[in-house]
C-alpha cells in the first residue's frame, strides 16, 4: 500500500511538472509578430557583366628555387621535400621559415646571396649566433638582434 501511494505521488507531480511545461510558450523569444520585409527590386541599377576569374598559379621566385638548391646541398635533401617561406627577401638577404617533408616542425632561414649564389647562413629554432651571421651583413630589419659566443645577447 505505502509502494502504491509513493508511485501515485510521484506520477502525480511528474503530470503537473509536465503539464506546465506543455503549457508554457515552445519559443518565448518568438511571441512578437515580425513583419516578414520584402525585397522590391530597383529598376535603375546597372547591370555588368560578370568577370570570370581563372585560377592561376603564383610563380616561385628564382630566389626561393636558389635557397632551396642550398638546403638541399646543406641537409642531403630532395629539393621537392623542402618547404619553404620567405617573409623578406631583397635580392641579397632573405629571412623566412624552412620545414623539410613528414618532419614535425620546421624552422627559420637566413640566407645570403654570395658570389656563387645563395648560401644559408644560419637555421634553425635558437637564438641568431652573431658569428654564424656577421659576414654576410644581414640589414636590421631582418635581423635585429644575435647571441654572441659567451651567451650575451647584443642588439644589432
Amino acid at each position: 500500500m505505502k509502494n502504491i501511494t509513493t508511485l501515485i505521488i510521484i506520477l502525480m507531480i511528474g503530470g503537473l511538472w509536465g503539464y506546465y511545461f506543455y503549457s508554457q510558450d515552445k519559443l518565448p523569444f518568438v511571441k512578437h509578430n515580425v513583419p516578414i520585409i520584402s525585397p522590391t527590386p530597383a529598376l535603375d541599377i546597372p547591370v555588368f557583366p560578370s568577370a570570370t576569374l581563372t585560377p592561376s598559379r603564383i610563380p616561385i621566385s628564382q630566389d626561393i628555387l636558389e635557397i632551396k638548391k642550398a638546403f638541399a646541398d646543406k641537409y642531403g635533401k630532395n629539393i621537392a621535400d623542402i618547404d619553404l617561406t620567405l617573409s623578406d627577401d631583397n635580392g641579397t638577404h632573405a629571412i623566412g621559415t624552412v620545414k623539410f617533408k613528414l618532419a614535425m616542425e620546421g624552422g627559420w632561414v637566413l640566407a645570403a646571396k654570395a658570389a656563387g649564389g645563395w648560401v644559408i647562413a644560419q637555421d634553425g629554432n635558437g637564438n641568431v649566433i652573431c658569428d654564424a651571421i656577421s659576414a654576410y651583413n644581414f640589414p636590421r630589419s631582418m635581423v635585429s638582434e644575435c647571441v654572441d659566443n659567451k651567451g650575451k645577447l647584443i642588439k644589432l
